[in-house]
């Protein structure tokens, strides 16, 4: 009796695997064309590799977009500025950026704090920079000078400027 019931059982996961059923229930995360409008406004920089992103992933990415109305003005601006700009770097970049972060997870917590002191240091020197080219180009405006270009493309790091030892990054 109990063979009958497991070639029945058998049978049954067989046809329902057959029909494509399986499929629906394998997944759980929607398509992008599935996730509503909203989740789609706050999940834009992705919507080309969505369907292509791992499930942990996008499932990652849902959570956080669910959290995204209650975030504050900047911690929004903070998550849209940093899913622009991981979406943008090609699939080398993002894995030598994984990289970096899991040998930096990896060393000792002195080194890791002097790697964050330097990287605060560095943003303040160049909020600095950008504040006085802000006061400089606006007292300037009267002069004909060309606008500063901006290609779109990635400039190479600054390896003195990099908050990372030389070390960790391939």
């Amino acid at each position: 009796m109990r063979i009958l019931l497991r070639i029945c059982c058998a049978l049954l996961f067989a046809s329902f695997v057959a029909s494509g059923d399986a499929a629906e229930i394998v997944s759980t995360v929607p398509t992008w064309a599935q996730l509503d409008s909203t989740q789609q406004t706050i999940l834009a920089p992705l919507s080309d590799r969505w369907d292509s992103l791992p499930e942990l992933q996008r499932k990652r990415l849902l959570s956080s977009a669910k959290r995204y109305p209650e975030m504050k003005e900047s911690q929004r601006k903070r998550f849209s500025s940093r899913l622009r700009e991981w979406s943008s770097l090609t699939p080398d970049q993002r894995g030598l950026a994984r990289d970096n972060y899991r040998q930096f997870q990896n060393l000792p917590r002195h080194e890791r704090e002097a790697i964050i002191r330097r990287w605060r240091q560095q943003q303040a020197i160049i909020k600095k920079q950008q504040s006085q080219e802000e006061r400089t180009s606006q007292s300037s405006e009267g002069e004909h000078s060309a606008p500063p270009s901006d290609s779109g493309a990635a400039e190479p790091l600054n390896e003195s400027l990099s908050p990372i030892s030389p070390g960790l990054k391939k």
